[in-house]
């Protein structure tokens, strides 16, 4: 069971079932080692279609309860048809949001990549912040 959320709230679930919570064509698309992307359009009249901002607003995919795909809004346009096209890119992409002066390192690893996530968190609220996993 697949479940999007838009900034934290349901934004379409199997549980809901009228016309007016529906999406069309969603498409998720995982890559290894690049960004991840997620479209989907919504019908006319969606409960929810203004919502969604550009560059704010969160979008997280779930299936089962697990999280498969989190990101943000790219760009979204009205079609012919009134539906609204959504296009996500994935949280690597947040990446994007920070600068890193040149500098020269001597260290591991793992201190590189620790260094680089402090700098970055430093520059980005809260929900676009990494935390170092196993390297």
């Amino acid at each position: 069971m697949y479940e999007i959320k838009v900034d934290g709230r349901v934004y379409y679930s199997p549980a809901l079932s009228d016309a007016e919570n529906q999406i069309i064509s969603p498409h998720l698309k995982c890559e290894f080692n690049k960004t991840d992307s997620f479209s989907f359009t919504l019908p006319p009249g969606h409960a929810m279609q203004s919502a969604i901002s550009r560059m704010k607003s969160i979008i997280t995919v779930t299936a089962n309860g697990t999280e498969i795909f989190r990101g943000r809004v790219l760009a979204d346009k009205q079609d012919y048809f009134n539906q609204l096209e959504v296009n996500c890119e994935g949280e690597m992409s947040f990446l994007l949001d920070s600068l890193q002066r040149p500098y020269k390192f001597k260290g591991t690893s793992t201190e590189f990549l620790q260094m680089v996530l402090e700098k970055h968190n430093q520059q980005v609220k809260a929900d676009k912040r990494f935390s170092l996993g196993v390297v």
